[in-house]
């Protein structure tokens, strides 16, 4: 009976061997597998990254294996990866407990899946999408990347002149400079080699990446997280997920405070600006009121100065007017004068007994000849006292 009972379980565990080893049509040749586990109990003995070394130099680019009841490929050829990465077929991924943890931090909630590492389907082509145009929005692939790479290469490579000797841990610092460039892309901001936060945040993924197991049993079933909630992997990876996240949020606050405080002195400067433009409107046109100011005092300075020309030509023109009546008037009376003198000579010569009867009225018409005489020069030129005396003279 028990032979019978040996033999049979020996060949329930051969069928289940068998059938845990039946690889479905198309998937590549890749190592021995248990019923269900597969081969997580090989790779858990070592880490991700040994245990898939050793698949890739046993069984080339690309092999295939299997993990509680899943089969997955693996692909280390990069032409390979270009080929199936391009092909939709192969853009489906595996739903991660861990990755679960990741998003319900984020939102502080249960959720679907987010980001591009955890989703699928035209979620997955969403997010790509997404990330991919604002990457380009923020330099990626661009000439304009280049200086925030040069920069960190100089800062790198003056580390390593100032540490010439000493043992150094490339993997950190590489991790440092490839946070920075991501870091300054994103919102920004550069963290020098010596910062405490920098190392702290670097030594924080490199632990949480090193305990990273994605086939370790707690991070794929819930019950085993109930089950044990205080396995070292579970607190480790939580947890470092849970501060970098912290520490990330934290710089975005600081960032959207920094983005506050700019956007108010942006206002202020707004303000600040408007105020100016108005007083510079206001002086323009009180500059423009003194221009035309000038410019009415130019013309009237013009025309006051023509106005003084035209007077002085009328003045010249009226003094000449006087001259020559002055002129004539000295003319008509001379010829008066002479007119009477001759004609008194003569009356006396043809007259010598009217002489003494006559002589007195004549002497009158001769003063009021003299008078009328005077009253025109004094009508005519204003002349003065001196100048009526030698004119009576």
């Amino acid at each position: 009976m028990w032979t019978a009972v040996a033999v049979l379980v020996v060949t329930v565990v051969v069928l289940l061997l068998f059938r845990a080893n039946k690889r479905p049509a198309g998937l590549p040749p890749g190592p021995f597998s248990l019923p269900y586990i597969g081969n997580a109990l090989q790779i858990l003995k070592d880490t991700s990254k040994g245990a898939f070394k050793k698949y890739t130099e046993a069984y080339g680019g690309i092999m295939s294996f299997k993990s509680y009841g899943v089969w997955t490929v693996l692909v280390s050829d990069p032409a390979l990866m270009r080929t199936g990465l391009a092909d939709p077929v192969a853009s489906g991924r595996t739903d991660l407990l861990l990755l679960r943890k990741r998003d319900s931090i984020i939102k502080g909630r249960e959720c679907p899946a987010l980001g591009i590492i955890g989703t699928s389907g035209d979620v997955w082509r969403q997010q790509r999408r997404f990330t991919l145009r604002t990457l380009r929005d923020l330099g990626f692939g661009r000439n304009t990347m280049e200086p925030i790479m040069q920069e960190e290469l100089d800062e790198l490579l003056q580390l390593f002149t100032r540490r010439q000797g000493e043992k150094v841990d490339v993997g950190l610092l590489f991790n440092r400079s490839i946070v920075n460039v991501i870091w300054a892309i994103t919102i920004g901001k550069r963290y020098s080699y010596d910062d405490k936060k920098l190392e702290a945040l670097v030594e924080k993924v490199n632990k949480m990446l090193l305990t990273f197991n994605p086939l370790h049993p707690a991070l794929r079933f819930r019950w085993v997280k109930k089950l044990f909630p205080n396995l070292s992997i579970i607190r480790h990876t939580e947890g470092y997920m849970a501060e970098v996240l912290a520490f990330i949020e934290a710089e975005g606050h600081q960032v959207e405070e920094g983005l506050a405080g700019l956007g108010r002195r942006l206002q202020q400067d707004a303000a600040l600006r408007g105020v100016l433009e108005e007083q510079v409107r206001q002086a323009a046109a009180a500059e423009a009121g003194r221009r035309k100011v000038v410019a009415r005092r130019k013309a009237m300075e013009g025309a006051r100065v023509a106005l003084e020309q035209e007077v002085l030509v009328v003045e010249g023109e009226v003094a000449e007017q006087q001259r020559r009546t002055e002129r004539q008037a000295d003319a008509a009376s001379r010829r008066l004068c002479e007119a009477v003198t001759e004609g008194r000579g003569q009356l006396q010569l043809l007259c010598p007994q009217a002489r003494h009867s006559t002589a007195p009225k004549l002497d009158k018409v001769l003063k009021w000849l003299e008078q009328q005489r005077y009253q025109q020069h004094k009508a005519h030129h204003k002349v003065s006292p001196g100048t009526a005396e030698a004119a009576d003279l």
